[in-house]
């Protein structure tokens, strides 16, 4: 892919994540395996750490981002503390829709030439995220996060995908599992769109995204779901209802299986659920 092809892009900003590990904290103490749907950019500040990602093992310390693609499996294991990272999360397309990880990434592990510049942003971003009261300040957050992003894209050489481009089928069916009106999970529906036996759309589908489409599609509920409690305006009973959920009990008991803690608390919670602790 030539980066000419990215002078013509989409951008969709998801959050920004400072996540912090105190000096308390145990020496080695290791995280979760964590999937994300989005791109994951983590740039580590303070410490020292290892990644765990793609079969590979990496050495986090100041001045490197780890750049997890969608879907890639991933843990980190705290080295040497405070240890802190400013994490972006993101999608990128190329102008024909198809999203920039189909073609070429950003290597799982670089450094920055000019890391004390986009750290420079990044703690913009970061007051923002404490300060913030609402539109303008948002905006704000998603533009400072498109710069870093872009600058990374610009600077890095990307990698090729050596895989073939995902099936047009499963993609058929991957756009119907993001589309707005995807209000249920449907197995039989969803193979009927990509022309697939349900055996066949699991089994290829799986292939592209290390995940089952319903696996899929409920994570990708979730993501939206807490991006909905991060708004102050609504609820929680009208998220649920928002999406779904009839029975604010099982709302709560599901977000808890998904995030490991109740919407009320994800409410309350600075940070990231894909964070170290």
């Amino acid at each position: 892919m030539k980066k000419e092809e990215l002078l013509k892009h989409k951008f969709q900003f998801i959050s920004f994540c400072p996540v912090y590990v105190g000096k308390d904290i145990r020496r080695g103490s290791k995280g979760r395996f964590g999937v994300n749907d989005d791109y994951h950019l983590m740039h580590v500040t303070q410490g020292t750490a290892s990644a765990f990602c793609s079969g590979q093992q990496f050495n986090l310390t100041r001045g490197t981002v780890l750049a997890v693609p969608p879907f890639v499996e991933f843990r980190l294991e705290v080295i040497d503390c405070p240890f802190e990272m400013l994490n972006i999360h993101c999608h990128v397309w190329l102008s024909n829709e198809d999203p920039l990880d189909m073609h070429a990434m950003l290597p799982l592990v670089f450094r920055p030439e000019h890391f004390e510049d986009i750290e420079v942003t990044l703690r913009k971003m970061a007051v923002i995220v404490l300060t913030q009261k609402g539109m303008p300040e948002s905006l704000r957050l998603a533009s400072l996060a498109h710069d870093v992003v872009l600058q990374h894209l610009g600077e890095i050489e990307l990698i090729p995908r050596l895989s073939k481009a995902i099936d047009e089928r499963i993609k058929r069916c991957h756009d119907h599992l993001l589309s707005s009106t995807c209000h249920r999970y449907n197995a039989k529906e969803a193979a009927i769109i990509c022309s697939l036996s349900v055996s066949q759309m699991n089994r290829l589908f799986r292939r592209c995204f290390k995940l089952s489409p319903q696996q899929f599609w409920e994570k990708h509920r979730f993501t939206c779901i807490c991006l909905e409690l991060k708004n102050a305006s609504k609820t929680i009973s009208q998220v649920a209802s928002d999406y779904g959920f009839a029975d604010i009990a099982y709302f709560s008991r599901w977000f808890k299986k998904m995030g490991k803690c109740s919407p009320s608390s994800y409410r309350r919670k600075e940070g990231d659920l894909t964070s170290l602790l």
